[in-house]
């Protein structure tokens, strides 16, 4: 038998119908001929993109295993079906071997999640840098030339212009 997981985001507006989503992947892989095995991953959080006008979204990771005296490819059937779906803006099969089970990957997003302090901002005043590589102080400790007088200035533009 060979194991594969799916993970699939649908966006923020469509959370209400999350379990109809699922259950929808669900059918999809057992009509193929394949069989979901218990567990799920689930995480919501904001996306780096707009996908579909959503910014915000909720993934999902389920196992499905296929039989290897299935005649048919069942991850084509699968992605065939999914592309359809309404709900679903995103998806992905990949093979699970080597993967962490989905278990590991829920308690390692928690383990993130509960460690992560507030980002600093762009602008935050908490903000720490080094003087060195500031460029404000590489120019305050270079020497500076002393200022052109008027006439030099037109002099040189003279010379520049041809004038």
């Amino acid at each position: 038998m060979t194991e594969y997981e799916i993970l699939f985001l649908v966006g923020e507006s469509k959370k209400a119908e999350l379990e109809a989503v699922k259950k929808s992947v669900e059918d999809a892989v057992v009509a193929s001929g394949g069989e979901i095995l218990p567990g799920e991953f689930v995480d919501e959080r904001r996306m780096e993109y707009a996908i579909s006008g959503e910014r915000r979204g909720v993934y999902t990771a389920k196992r499905f295993r296929v039989p290897d005296e299935a005649d048919r490819d069942v991850p084509g059937a699968v992605t065939k079906t999914l592309s359809l779906n309404k709900g679903v803006l995103r998806f992905l099969i990949v093979h699970a071997k080597g993967l962490p089970t989905l278990e590991e990957s829920q308690e390692r997003v928690k383990r993130t999640a509960d460690s992560r302090r507030k980002p600093m901002g762009r602008y935050s005043a908490n903000r720490q840098r080094p003087m060195a590589s500031s460029p404000v102080a590489a120019q305050e400790s270079a020497p500076t030339k002393p200022a052109l007088s008027d006439t030099e200035i037109d002099k040189k533009l003279g010379e520049v212009l041809d004038i």
